[in-house]
């Protein structure tokens, strides 16, 4: 998988400081990284959604790409309130702890 390389690449070079020697290199490290992980989520938002449980995972893929693409938590949150078609894609189903505590965290978000 793609996903996990981009993702540990990012940490990498948040724990460190620009004065570290081994920072240009997480840098370049972080850039490789992000092409095949942008490329996985370009792939599944271009694939039909052929069955319900296809959704969810159409869902998460924008909201990744846009937290990526916008760097933050409150970025999602605020691209949701300007797009009522994204907006959707934050709707947590349910009554169950599951559903309340995924809710109070995308509050927690904005």
């Amino acid at each position: 998988m793609r996903w996990p390389s981009h993702i540990w690449a990012e940490r990498d070079l948040h724990r460190r400081e620009p004065s570290d020697p081994a920072f240009d290199r997480k840098i370049d490290r972080a850039d490789r990284a992000r092409l095949p992980f942008c490329e996985a989520i370009a792939e599944i938002s271009r694939a039909p959604v052929t069955v319900a449980t296809d959704v969810p995972l159409r869902r998460m893929a924008l909201i990744v790409a846009t937290l990526v693409r916008e760097g933050t938590a409150r970025a999602v949150r605020q691209h949701a309130a300007r797009k009522p078609e994204f907006a959707a894609c934050l709707e947590v189903p349910g009554d169950g702890p599951v559903a309340a505590r995924i809710r109070h965290m995308l509050a927690a978000a904005g």
